[in-house]
C-alpha cells in the first residue's frame, strides 16, 4: 500500500488504515486507488476473514478533498469521479467479509458514507458526524443517499442531511446506526475483540448471511425465502456446517475453515 493507506494482517484480520493525518484522511486522488487495490487484496486474501477501517490522527475521514475542488471539474468528469467512489463503496458492502469501522474522529461527508457502508461502527465518544455536503453545494455521494435512511430512518436521515449538522455518537447509537461508544484509549481494543469473535465463526456462512441481509432491501418476502432456501442449500454441504455439528454433540468449540 502507498504511504496513504496501510493494511496490516494479522492472523485473520485486517486493519486497513486511512493514514493522512494532515488532511485529516480525505479522499483525495491517491487515496481512492490505493483503497481499490487495498479492497482487492482483501477479497481475493482466503487468510483474512474480517476487516477494522480506522483513521489516522484525530479524524476518521474529512470526506472529499476540497483542495482539488477548487479549479472546478465538468459534468463527465464529476460524474467519473463519483462512479469511481461508488465502486468501492459497494466493493466494501459486498465484499463477503464483515467489515468494521472504528471511527476514532470526524467522519464527514464521504467519511460519514465510508462509515456507513462498513457492517458495523465503533465510534469514539469524540466521533463526530456529518453529511455536510450542502455546505459546498452538493449532495450527498459514497452510497449516503441509500445507507444513511436504512440506518436512521428517512425522517432522521432527512433532518441530518438537509441541515448538514454534526451528529454525535451518542445519537447515532441511540438511532441503531452505531454499534458502540467507548473511550479513545478503548476503541481498537473494542474492535479488535469484536473482529475476534467474527473470525471465529462460519466464514462461508457469515459471508452469505452479509450478502443475503443486503439483498433484502431490494426483495419482497418470497424473494428473500427462495435465497435463503438456496444459501441454505450451499451451507448444508459445507466442511463448516459439517464440523458445526460434530462440535456441538462433542461438546467443544468448533474449527471452521472456510470451506
Amino acid at each position: 500500500m502507498s504511504c496513504n493507506l496501510r493494511l496490516d494482517a494479522t492472523n485473520t484480520i485486517a486493519i486497513l488504515t486511512m493514514d493522512a493525518p494532515e488532511t485529516r484522511n480525505a479522499l483525495d486522488a491517491g487515496m481512492r486507488c490505493t483503497f481499490e487495490k487495498a479492497l482487492y487484496e482483501i477479497k481475493k486474501n482466503d487468510r483474512i476473514l474480517c476487516v477494522i477501517l480506522t483513521g489516522a490522527g484525530k479524524a476518521f475521514c474529512a470526506g472529499g478533498n476540497l483542495s482539488d475542488m477548487r479549479q472546478g471539474i465538468d459534468v463527465a468528469g464529476g460524474r467519473n469521479k463519483i462512479k469511481s467512489i461508488h465502486e468501492w463503496a459497494q466493493n466494501i458492502i459486498k465484499i463477503e467479509k464483515p467489515f468494521i469501522a472504528a471511527v476514532n474522529g470526524a467522519a464527514i461527508g464521504a467519511g460519514f458514507g465510508l462509515a456507513l457502508a462498513c457492517d458495523m461502527i465503533i465510534a469514539t465518544t469524540q466521533a463526530k458526524f456529518g453529511a455536510t455536503f450542502n455546505k459546498v453545494g452538493l449532495i450527498p455521494d459514497y452510497g449516503t443517499m441509500y445507507l444513511l435512511p436504512r440506518a436512521v430512518g428517512m425522517a432522521r436521515a432527512k433532518d441530518i442531511a438537509l441541515t448538514s449538522r454534526l451528529v454525535s455518537a451518542q445519537e447515532l447509537y441511540q438511532a441503531g446506526a452505531v454499534k458502540g461508544v467507548v473511550e479513545p484509549d478503548k476503541l481498537m481494543e473494542t474492535a479488535m475483540s469484536i473482529a475476534e469473535l467474527l473470525s471465529k465463526g462460519a466464514p462461508y456462512a457469515i459471508g452469505l448471511s452479509k450478502r443475503l441481509m443486503q439483498m433484502s432491501y431490494e426483495c419482497s418476502l418470497e424473494q428473500m425465502l427462495e435465497y435463503e432456501s438456496l444459501a441454505q442449500g450451499i451451507c448444508y454441504q459445507t466442511a463448516d456446517h459439517r464440523e458445526g455439528v460434530n462440535a456441538f454433540f462433542e461438546k467443544r468449540p468448533s474449527r471452521f475453515i472456510g470451506k
